[in-house]
């Protein structure tokens, strides 16, 4: 079983705390990789009149 659909399908899961940790893990997992993965970005000011 898939966990599609989000907190939609809460009320029909078999194993309630494992499908919110899952979430919870893929947050993380995803939020880590982000950060990880993104590039830096200078700003550069121009003194445009």
């Amino acid at each position: 079983m898939h966990s599609h659909g989000g907190p939609i399908v809460l009320p029909v899961v078999d194993n309630r705390l494992m499908f919110i940790l899952a979430v919870v893990v893929g947050v993380i997992v995803t939020a880590l990789m982000v950060n990880a993965l993104k590039k830096n970005v200078e700003v550069v000011e121009d003194d445009v009149l």
